[in-house]
């Protein structure tokens, strides 16, 4: 993988909107609430084996540093919050900052072997272009890791059934999101872009637990308000329960 130095060698006038994030001093301030979430949910699907990673959306570095504690790898990230970019730069190799949806990415064809993109289609204009952009960069048997929020979510079937659809400052309708995806539909989004999956999992909160006890017959039936599903099997239940959908896919 480039480093930053090679890529802005290579980067002409056009792609002004790119720039290396400047590390931030160390005894400049309290960095402590940046390192606060470093994903393991998503670090456990990353390869151990990935040595050149490109993560969209690296915020200030936690899941980068967790995973370059891991293994050896060459880590860059991509960020648009400078001051975020700027603690990031202190624990991964290289951070640019710009914004991924003015054009293409600032990365050759088959540059990367793992790309990280917790997060971030969500908060995308055009998602389904930009996993075009990433199976351009991703080498032959690499790995993309996504994830998405679940917008099948029974919290969210509830609320359309009390006829609220309310944003907030975070969760599932954090109100910087622009697009919104099942399980379905993230997964056809993959494979429209030239991926295959290899695995699915899912987040819940802990009040869902409960529904995803495939053995209770109770959960065959999910009464909200005025609204009953009936004979619900397990990928429906799923569905319900998920907070959240993380895949890992491979260029087909």
């Amino acid at each position: 993988m480039p480093t930053t130095t090679e890529l802005l060698t290579r980067l002409g006038p056009s792609e002004e909107r790119w720039r290396p994030a400047e590390p931030l001093p160390v005894d400049s301030t309290d960095t402590s609430q940046y390192f606060s979430h470093p994903r393991p949910e998503i670090v456990q699907v990353v390869p151990e084996s990935a040595r050149n990673v490109l993560e969209l959306g690296c915020a200030a570095g936690a899941m980068g540093s967790a995973i370059k504690q891991r293994q050896n790898c060459n880590y860059i990230g991509i960020e648009m919050n400078s001051d975020a970019a700027a603690v990031a730069a202190r624990s991964l190799d290289a951070v640019l900052v710009g914004d991924v949806e003015t054009g293409p990415l600032p990365l050759p064809d088959q540059s990367v072997d793992c790309i990280v993109c917790a997060d971030v289609l969500e908060h995308l204009a055009d998602p389904w272009r930009m996993l075009r952009e990433l199976r351009r960069i991703i080498q032959p048997g690499g790995t993309i890791v996504v994830s998405v929020p679940n917008i099948q979510n029974v919290d969210i079937v509830q609320a359309l059934v009390n006829g609220r659809w309310d944003y907030l400052d975070a969760g599932i309708l954090d109100r910087t999101h622009l697009r919104f995806f099942t399980r379905s539909t993230i997964e056809e989004a993959l494979i429209r872009a030239d991926f295959t999956i290899a695995s699915c999992g899912f987040t819940m909160l802990s009040q869902h637990a409960p529904m995803v006890d495939f053995t209770n017959p109770a959960n065959k039936r999910i009464k909200l308000g005025r609204l009953t599903f009936e004979d619900l099997n397990q990928a429906e239940l799923m569905g319900l329960a998920a907070y959240q959908w993380i895949f890992s896919a491979h260029p087909s």
